[in-house]
């Protein structure tokens, strides 16, 4: 999982645009909140608690998307398998959310002052928002697994056509489809489904901003779930077969390989404007 988040062609942009230093340095916090975290749902310790909240707030200095950490904890406690201990302490997840909202507030007020906030699309139909949102997500996930046709801008489309409505549906109907069966497994796939979800919520124009409807930065901390899922489907899908794990050991390697040279040829777009501009256009 750590090797295809290193590899993958969609982090490119994250680490060589020095502009996106903060998304990788929200990133650093984001993770070793959710590591604490963990480590609280364990010990129940003062300390692990005090930790989160430490990297929660430095997370979000560094970048305002990180205040989506409440849902991926969330998402942690269901795919750990400690629901008792939500119930136990949801007081403390409350205050996660509460310190978001603040954070939230003051982000959304920021970005309207500099005039980020695009005003003429409030008015756009909630199900024309909801349908581009469910559509990008799916944009999300295929890129993340297939790392093709990248670009430095995807733009917003100027009007929703059949397609739209069409990904959008499928998306949602894998959605179900996934966290439906087994019964048994359900509580993981929301979890991870969560973890997958939280860190792009306030970016899929939902509120409106910027001119773009998804960025490959913006993926930076959702990879991780998508690829969690990915080794576990190697290693899940050659557990019948005689030297399962050189397998599943050498299925990976393949497409580290292939993620590493597509992120290869990313990074020599990043080294001047020419080069990206033209892959723009």
């Amino acid at each position: 999982t750590a090797l295809f988040f290193v590899a993958s062609p969609v982090q490119v942009e994250s680490v060589s645009w020095v502009s996106e230093q903060k998304t990788v340095l929200s990133g650093l916090f984001y993770f070793l909140a959710m590591f604490q975290y963990l480590r609280y749902l364990k010990s129940g310790s003062n300390s692990n608690y005090l930790m989160v909240l430490v990297f929660f707030v430095l997370g979000m200095l560094s970048k305002a998307t990180a205040v989506m950490l409440p849902i991926s904890l969330l998402g942690l406690v269901l795919l750990s398998g400690k629901t008792d201990e939500l119930a136990r302490r949801w007081r403390g997840l409350a205050l996660f959310v509460l310190v978001a909202i603040v954070f939230g507030a003051l982000a959304i007020w920021a970005q309207s002052h500099d005039g980020y906030l695009r005003t003429d699309r409030l008015g756009a139909p909630l199900i024309e928002r909801f349908v581009l949102a469910a559509y990008a997500l799916v944009q999300y996930a295929v890129r993340m697994v297939l790392p093709i046709h990248l670009s430095a801008l995807y733009p917003i489309p100027e009007n929703l056509l059949w397609y739209h409505f069409a990904v959008a549906f499928a998306g949602a109907l894998c959605v179900l489809l996934l966290i439906w069966r087994p019964a048994s497994e359900r509580r993981k796939r929301i979890g991870l489904l969560l973890l997958f979800v939280g860190p792009l919520l306030p970016l899929l124009q939902l509120i409106p901003f910027g001119e773009a409807l998804t960025a490959d930065r913006y993926a930076y901390v959702a990879c991780f779930p998508v690829f969690l899922l990915m080794s576990r489907f190697l290693f899940r899908a050659s557990a019948r077969i005689r030297y399962a794990t050189t397998i599943a050991i050498t299925t990976g390697c393949v497409i580290l390989s292939i993620y590493a040279y597509g992120a290869r040829r990313r990074t020599l777009l990043w080294n001047n404007e020419l080069a990206m501009f033209k892959n723009v256009v």
